[in-house]
């Protein structure tokens, strides 16, 4: 079964904040675009919530590279993270297969330039 949890819904005006979600995809825990929030235990405590401590995130999806949507992928140290180009894991840069990219079972990344030309959807 897949689950997605609005963990920060996003805003922009004076302040800029990405929305952060949670995908539940079989083993896969995916976090997606954790970027800006006033504090940090805007994305946790409601992670916290849902019984996922920020170790057991398996990945960290990131649709672009702006800051309001990657400042805290550091959050979760054991997640491989994914974005347009490539996935990481510590400091190994890894290549995946682009459009197409499973994450999870019912997860696929797709290429999506639009925003930025390194737009990806997951």
């Amino acid at each position: 079964m897949t689950s997605v949890h609005l963990l920060h819904a996003g805003y922009a005006g004076d302040r800029v904040a990405s929305s952060v979600v949670l995908v539940r995809d079989g083993d896969a825990l995916i976090v997606v675009d954790p970027g800006m929030v006033a504090r940090r235990s805007l994305i946790l405590d409601p992670l916290r919530e849902l019984g996922i401590g920020p170790e057991a995130v398996t990945h960290v999806f990131l649709s672009h590279h702006h800051p309001d949507h990657t400042m805290n992928v550091a959050l979760f140290p054991e997640a491989e993270v994914f974005d347009y180009w490539a996935r990481y894991k510590d400091d190994l840069w890894l290549d995946h297969d682009g459009d197409g990219t499973k994450l999870g079972p019912r997860s696929t990344m797709w290429l999506t330039p639009g925003h930025t030309p390194e737009d990806a959807t997951l």
